[in-house]
C-alpha cells in the first residue's frame, strides 16, 4: 500500500495490518495441528486453614462473659448460672437495712 496516497484520518492500514496479524496468528495455529485453547486448571495446593478459637469460650469449655468492665465481667463470672446462684443458700440477694438506710 502506498503511504503517501492514504490521509492521515485514513484507517485502512491499521485495519490491513490487523487482518495480516490474525491471518498469520490462524496459519501457525493450523500448523500446530490446531491446539484446544481451553487449558486444563492447574490444581492448588489447599492450605488448611486454623480454626478460629471461639472469644466467649476458655479452652475448658466454659463460657466467658465480657461487659467491657474488668469488674463486671469478674462479678458475672462467679457464678453465671442465674437460678444456681439463686438456689445458693450463701447468697445474699438483699443487702442489710442498715446498708440501704444510711
Amino acid at each position: 500500500m502506498r503511504r503517501d496516497a492514504a490521509s492521515p484520518s485514513d484507517v485502512t492500514e491499521a485495519v490491513v495490518e490487523h487482518i495480516l496479524y490474525r491471518e498469520t496468528h490462524w496459519n501457525q495455529w493450523k500448523n500446530q495441528s490446531c491446539p484446544s485453547f481451553i487449558r486444563e486448571p492447574e490444581k492448588s495446593v489447599l492450605v488448611p486453614r486454623k480454626r478460629r478459637t471461639n472469644p466467649l469460650q476458655d479452652r475448658s469449655g466454659r463460657k466467658l462473659y465480657r461487659f467491657g468492665n474488668s469488674d463486671l465481667d469478674e462479678l458475672w463470672s462467679a457464678c453465671p448460672d442465674n437460678l444456681e446462684s439463686c438456689r445458693d443458700k450463701r447468697c445474699v440477694l438483699q443487702p442489710p437495712d442498715r446498708l440501704t438506710l444510711s
